[in-house]
């Protein structure tokens, strides 16, 4: 394989990790929308821990590897209007992703129990967390049509 066929496939691998993570926290936050217990706090936590390391790792995988890409093929470059909108879209996605993550963190520190909990109930049903992670959500999305499509590119 070439040194392209390996940046392509390390940047498409990190776009996989970036849109599975995605995708698992929309199953998470649609799954514990209506969760009062507690119990399930930590139960949470553990669960999403490793898809945010993955989400993080892909993330700077695309980038890394995207902008190497532009570098290594000719008639790419950082100028051209569908990477500079893949950029700005990865920039919205990671700052929006982050700005959810905090809004469901608070979830975690609740203490296990049985009883229902107003505050926990709150937390999951963050309509800020929920915004935020539409607008990452939908700013993946539109970055991976850039990608695939790659309007006005030679």
């Amino acid at each position: 394989m070439s040194r392209y066929d390996w940046l392509l496939f390390l940047h498409v691998l990190g776009a996989f990790a970036v849109i599975a993570s995605v995708t698992f926290f929309w199953l998470v936050l649609l799954s514990t929308w209506n969760v009062d217990r507690p119990v399930l706090g930590p139960v949470m936590a553990r669960l999403t821990k490793p898809a945010e390391i993955v989400v993080m790792v892909g993330g700077i995988m695309v980038l890394v590897f995207g902008i190497w890409l532009t570098f290594d093929v000719d008639g790419y470059g950082l100028g051209d209007g569908w990477i500079l909108g893949g950029l700005v879209m990865w920039a919205v996605a990671t700052a929006t992703g982050i700005l959810a993550g905090k809004e469901y963190t608070p979830a975690k520190d609740i203490p296990q129990s049985e009883e229902p909990s107003p505050e926990l109930l709150a937390i999951m049903r963050s309509r800020k967390g929920l915004v935020l992670h539409s607008i990452s959500t939908a700013a993946v999305l539109i970055a991976l049509i850039l990608m695939i499509f790659k309007p006005g590119a030679p």
